[in-house]
């Protein structure tokens, strides 16, 4: 997907939950930022103590890790009142390459993204 030119090989890490932040307006293309009974389903994964998937995290040139796959996973995390590190794979993309990343990721067969959203993260990657 990335040439990875000069960038940073994605890193596996485990990080305050708290480091973690979110940028919907960049990085979710869905009509509903947040379905809240599928968040739900995976706080109550989390109550049976029970792992869900790491969350793939990009770091922008301030730093700031942002939620690029996984919205829905960090607020279970929130919800649940998770006080563990989080596992996460950051990855160091340009801007351009994050936005791609999280429009494949999100495209993928889990939460599934309504035609229009699809169409309109379509648009937003055309003009960018």
């Amino acid at each position: 997907m990335s040439s990875n030119k000069g960038l940073l090989k994605p890193r596996r890490l485990s990080v305050p939950l708290p480091e973690i932040d979110t940028d919907y307006g960049r990085f979710q293309f869905r009509s509903l930022d947040i379905t809240q009974c599928h968040v739900a389903a995976l706080a109550d994964v989390l109550k049976r103590e029970q792992s869900l998937d790491r969350l793939d995290l990009w770091q922008d040139a301030d730093g700031r890790l942002l939620v690029l796959d996984g919205h829905h996973r960090l607020a279970a995390y929130r919800q649940y009142g998770w006080t563990k590190k989080v596992p996460v794979v950051v990855h160091y993309f340009t801007e351009a390459e994050a936005k791609l990343f999280a429009v494949k990721a999100n495209a993928k067969a889990k939460l599934q993204m309504s035609p229009q959203e699809q169409a309109d993260s379509a648009w937003t990657l055309t003009v960018h």
